[in-house]
């Protein structure tokens, strides 16, 4: 499966719909392909300085996390942890955060966040939950993220959204719905 992807900044679009990240003038003309085909690449994010993109791509069950140059030039893994998959990575503004959601253990989706300066891992949210979605507050203090009791195959009902502060404390359910609660997005 390939997710439709776009995303865009002041000069560039990015599009991972064939498994390959490409770079396209924000006018639609010219395309640049700057990785090789993935089965799963997903969560493309620009980085502060919109000089870099932090993506995930998961492949055959092992998830890691890349970072690239919009000119392909400068690639590296930045958290490769062993046979998990990742997904919905959210870099804070200030760069220095990027929290995402992670296969753990104990066979759930869970919250971690990853210092970008010193490469430090740490799970924020706990328990039996799936928890996905991640998005930062404007001072990167603070996220916002989906949480699901039970999980089917595309089926997050009664999924909620949660709070919780970029320590790991406080964290509170801020929705209580029936139906599926999703995509939070922090603005």
């Amino acid at each position: 499966h390939y997710f439709l992807s776009f995303y865009y900044a002041t000069q560039y679009i990015l599009d991972s719909t064939d498994g390959a990240i490409k770079i396209i003038n924000a006018n639609g003309s010219g395309s640049i392909q700057i990785t090789p085909f993935q089965q799963y690449i997903g969560g493309l994010t620009w980085t502060s300085d919109s000089k870099s993109i932090v993506y995930i791509a998961n492949i055959n069950g092992y998830g890691a996390i890349h970072q690239i140059s919009i000119d392909g030039k400068s690639h590296f893994i930045l958290y490769s942890p062993h046979n998990s998959l990742l997904f919905s990575p959210a870099l804070s503004k200030d760069g220095n955060k990027l929290a995402f959601s992670a296969f753990t253990d104990s066979a759930t989706f869970k919250i971690m966040l990853l210092n970008m300066q010193s490469g430090q891992i740490i799970q924020l949210t706990k328990g039996s939950s799936y928890d996905e979605n991640p998005s930062w507050s404007a001072d990167a203090s603070a996220l916002v993220y989906q949480r699901a009791e039970s999980v089917s195959p595309y089926n997050w009902a009664g999924s909620s959204i949660w709070y919780i502060q970029a320590d790991g404390q406080n964290n509170t359910r801020l929705t209580k719905a029936q139906y599926q609660c999703y995509d939070p997005d922090w603005r």
